[in-house]
């Protein structure tokens, strides 16, 4: 189901895995991809929906403006609102993917805390998989 639909990309509601799906096909502006992300959580709120998929691969990777972005307000929202339990599969592109693999290592693709755990995929299966293992994990 379309929750918002911009020049550059979607979020879609997958009613039957319970998840968020953002695609993209092409680099949203900064002021649009705001946008687009802060009315999916607004349904994410009112819905209960923790579970999100963004899919990078078209686009290689953000910004560092939009990064900083997610980082700051769009995650800190997601904590104050959503509570602990979130999960956030990241696909990029395999060159993208091994990029930040080289940088930052295995362990610099995950992040953990209670509020929200986030993993980096260049497969979208895998991420798919992993979102869909998490909903039977409970959050430590």
């Amino acid at each position: 189901m379309p929750v918002i639909r911009s020049n550059a990309f979607a979020v879609e509601f997958d009613g039957v895995r319970g998840q968020l799906c953002l695609s993209c096909w092409d680099t949203p502006a900064s002021e649009e991809l705001q946008e687009g992300l802060e009315k999916a959580l607004l349904y994410a709120e009112k819905n209960r929906v923790k579970h999100w998929l963004f899919d990078f691969r078209a686009i290689g990777t953000l910004c560092e403006e939009q990064e900083a972005w997610l980082q700051a307000n769009f995650f800190s929202r997601m904590m104050k609102t959503m509570g602990a339990g979130n999960f956030v599969a990241t696909v990029l592109s395999s060159e993208c993917y091994q990029e930040l693999l080289e940088e930052a290592g295995k362990a610099g693709l995950r992040s953990y805390n209670s509020f929200i755990i986030i993993h980096t995929f260049c497969d979208p299966v895998q991420a798919r998989d992993w979102l869909n293992r998490s909903v039977l994990e409970p959050v430590s």
